[in-house]
């Protein structure tokens, strides 16, 4: 009984570095130790991406943030946004960096909460 955290990559990266992805059901848990392949971004960030199922890097709106996600390289990374500084209260949503793109990996029922409470607010 558990919750899967790592799921095999379909994708080819350039240099195959990442057979796996990290997967959106075990982020709160992996969250606390991981250290390099994550990004703190602004609320209107993160609703950026929620609302996006695909991005191209040009599209991405803040340009440190974007610096910040093409250094990262390709692979997973996690995406996150803290409320009023309360690591508790953290919403993180997990992210595929390509060549060109950034494409959120979050199931359609997460995403609408995040929009409900992004977008009602």
């Amino acid at each position: 009984m558990g919750v899967k955290a790592l799921q095999r990559n379909r994708d080819v990266f350039l240099d195959n570095k990442f057979p796996f992805r990290i997967c959106q059901d075990a982020i709160l848990t992996l969250f606390p130790y991981m250290s390099k392949r994550k990004v703190k971004c602004s609320a209107a960030d993160f609703v950026f991406f929620v609302q996006n199922p695909s991005i191209k890097y040009e599209n991405i709106p803040n340009p440190e943030l974007k610096k910040e996600i093409q250094a990262i390289g390709q692979g997973s990374f996690v995406l996150y946004c803290e409320k009023d500084g309360l690591i508790q209260d953290r919403d993180c949503i997990v992210c595929l960096n390509h060549a060109n793109s950034v494409t959120p990996m979050a199931a359609k029922e997460l995403v609408s909460s995040f929009k409900l409470r992004y977008l009602s607010v």
